[in-house]
């Protein structure tokens, strides 16, 4: 699988976020796609079906705008991103494939090293330190309630995830509520309520 030209569909959807709340909706998103190909990897199987046409649905509930969500470093619901055509397009085949641990160890270095260069301070966080540090969830928090830049809320009941994506944790999991960072399952320490 190519991934020379992801880095600049990755770059170029960071800099077309036009305002603070869809540049971390974005980062969320993007460290979801990464999470749920980790876990891809870990079950040896593909355990998400983005094959369903975006075309007339609702786009609060489809499985691709809430795949931060769900996956991602929040479990906020303000936090839904459809992205572009061109994203989903990049994207829609590393999530819907068995890829290797070497494919994802490079594509997660490669976008790595752009994304720190291009500033997303959030998605390179959650990547090297699996929880947000308080300031970030502050800048996020201040992020997301500012009116100007609300994004709308996702329309979704978070299933409880099943055990096998869990299998790494072998703590306790307590409920989240609002806005709670998750690392990803290589790197998954723990997991905190705000």
């Amino acid at each position: 699988m190519d991934i020379s030209g992801i880095n600049n569909t990755l770059l170029s959807e960071y800099d077309n976020c036009e305002t603070p709340a869809l540049s971390i909706a974005f980062q969320n998103h993007l460290y979801g796609c990464f999470s749920i190909m980790e876990q891809h990897t870990e079950n040896g199987s593909v355990l998400l079906d983005l094959s369903k046409d975006l075309s007339g649905t609702d786009q609060q509930t489809d499985s691709w705008t809430t795949l931060g969500i769900e996956y991602g470093f929040l479990e906020d619901r303000r936090v839904v991103y459809t992205g572009s055509d061109r994203y989903r397009t990049v994207m829609t085949p590393y999530l819907t494939q068995l890829l290797s641990q070497e494919i994802i160890d490079e594509l997660e270095s490669r976008v790595f090293e752009e994304l720190t260069q291009a500033g997303a301070k959030y998605f390179i966080a959650a990547l090297e330190m699996s929880d947000l540090s308080g300031d970030l969830m502050a800048e996020i928090n201040a992020a997301l309630n500012m009116p100007v830049h609300k994004i709308q809320e996702a329309i979704i009941d978070l299933p409880p995830k099943p055990k096998t994506l869990l299998k790494h944790n072998k703590k306790t999991r307590s409920v989240r509520h609002s806005t709670a960072t998750k690392g990803l399952s290589k790197t998954r320490k723990k997991s905190h309520s705000v």
